[in-house]
């Protein structure tokens, strides 16, 4: 123990003084390795080198130009990142360490100032904390130091500086507004059911001229690149649109309906029910923890037993090894039931619980169903658009299937026409298919047919109920004519003035 606690403050020491010798190096204007270790070839974009003339980062023109490519992009074509990450690997462009990019790397190079000609060394320091690793190392973090403590130094630039500071500011607003507006009611509880992975929740970065709102949605973090082979699960609205039921609805539409009817809860709660048993796993833990402490007595005897002289070294290794393989075989088994212990979750009062939460629930704002969802550790399993399942707290789950009745139809406009719709779309902030739905619903059925004006057309598809369908069927029986037609005379009688 004391060669050990020796042995460990030699470490520390070994490391203060390596920090302090780097930091005098690069107060006396030397450059440092950017790697930090021997060897290390340097940022992306550079070399380190390290001869009679001096520490200096020499630019790779290559690389350079790859650096130079995706500032492009950003400053240029203005692409997002994940854009660029496509960009790149659709080109087949190797990354830094000749494989696919991922959004990581291309966002260091984005943010690192060392492309504009500085290079800043004593940005981060590294703290000890009291919580543990698995095999009993201490962690550590990592936290910003203040820019006073910084030590700058400047290097050849790859990138001007104003694009450099133009791309700063594009990014950051890239990111702030995915933030506007972004509500995720479900956020970090759903998981994509096909490849088991978490679904992120993002935000589109268009604002939509008709709502006047971005598109939030869940995507599995299997269908990013890098992953191999792609998570085939498509993108799921998280908020109620013209043409799908948003999940954040559903969901809380389930929450109420469960909520409202403890009868409900009572009945799956009867279908899954599993006997407690409990009690007979926490008596049988008690007896393997003894075990185990008897164990620990008996090595101690025969070590005693052995300074005695009344075993050999030869029998005491014998006997130690059996004394291990029970140890190791109790030790399983106290794993395993402490295991099936924390799976059993507790008896609910079914009226009680609904009680609690039904004046939650009444008119509530989106924070409070937030805290309703958390409190209720809601979990969400999607397995394509139209096909989830939720997992509540006391051991029971839920399938949601939305039955999605919209059909794809062909439409062809006037111009005329097609200026009308679209001032009436811009008015009443809604989307083309749903202002076609609505004049195919409000079309007057004993009308006199009047066909539209020959000339140039605008063609174009729109998604319609079944409902809608049925209207266009009608017309197209009644005035002998195309669906085509029909929706075209439907939409004239709609907006003519």
């Amino acid at each position: 123990q004391i060669k050990g606690a020796f042995a460990q403050y030699e470490r520390a020491k070994i490391k203060q003084r390596t920090a302090y010798g780097r930091k005098r190096k690069a107060l006396s204007g030397k450059l440092l390795n950017p790697g930090g270790w021997p060897g290390h070839l340097g940022p992306y974009g550079y070399k380190y080198i390290n001869d009679t003339n001096g520490p200096r980062l020499e630019i790779i023109e290559k690389e350079a130009e790859i650096v130079k490519y995706i500032y492009d992009l950003a400053y240029t074509e203005k692409y997002g990142i994940m854009r660029i990450v496509d960009r790149l690997n659709n080109k087949q462009i190797p990354s830094p360490k000749g494989g696919i990019w991922h959004s990581s790397t291309v966002s260091r190079i984005l943010k690192n100032e060392m492309y504009a000609g500085l290079i800043h060394f004593y940005k981060f320091r590294t703290l000890m904390t009291n919580e543990r690793t698995e095999s009993g190392r201490r962690k550590m973090k990592r936290e910003t130091r203040p820019v006073s403590e910084h030590i700058t130094m400047p290097v050849p630039a790859i990138i001007e500086r104003d694009i450099w500071e133009a791309v700063q500011v594009f990014t950051n607003e890239n990111r702030n507004n995915h933030r506007i507006g972004s509500f995720f009611l479900l956020k970090g509880r759903v998981k994509c059911g096909v490849c088991g992975k978490s679904c992120a929740s993002e935000t589109s970065g268009g604002i939509s001229p008709f709502s006047g709102q971005r598109r939030i949605y869940y995507r599995c973090k299997g269908t990013k690149t890098g992953y191999f082979p792609k998570c085939t699960l498509p993108t799921i609205t998280a908020r109620t649109n013209s043409i799908n039921q948003g999940l954040d609805d559903l969901v809380w539409n389930e929450i109420v309906k469960f909520i409202y009817n403890p009868e409900l809860i009572k009945k799956h709660l009867n279908e899954n029910e599993k006997a407690d048993n409990s009690e007979e796993i926490k008596l049988k833990l008690s007896q393997l923890k003894k075990k185990i402490s008897d164990l620990s007595k008996q090595k101690d005897e025969l070590l005693n037993l052995r300074l005695e002289g009344l075993l050999t070294a030869e029998e005491l290794r014998g006997r130690l090894s059996k004394l291990d393989n029970k140890k190791k075989y109790y030790e399983k088994d106290s794993y395993l039931l402490k295991q099936e212990l924390g799976s059993i979750k507790p008896k609910i009062d079914p009226d009680a619980f609904c009680e609690y939460f039904q004046d939650r629930i009444k008119n509530a704002k989106p924070e409070i169903k937030a805290q309703v969802v958390n409190d209720l550790d809601i979990k969400v399993f999607v397995y394509s658009k139209n096909e989830f399942r939720v997992e509540w707290p006391f051991s029971i789950t839920t399938d949601i299937i939305e039955e999605i009745d919209l059909t794809r139809h062909h439409v062809s406009l006037t111009p005329e026409i097609k200026k009308a719709l679209d001032e009436y779309c811009q008015k009443h902030k809604i989307t083309t298919s749903e202002a076609i739905r609505r004049a195919i619903q409000s079309v007057p059925l004993d009308e006199v047919y009047v066909k539209p004006p020959r000339g140039t057309r605008v063609d174009s598809t729109v998604l319609l109920n079944n409902g809608n369908v049925d209207i266009v069927k009608l017309l197209q029986k009644k005035h002998r004519v195309s669906a085509t037609m029909a929706i075209e005379w439907a939409l004239l009688m709609f907006l003519k003035p």
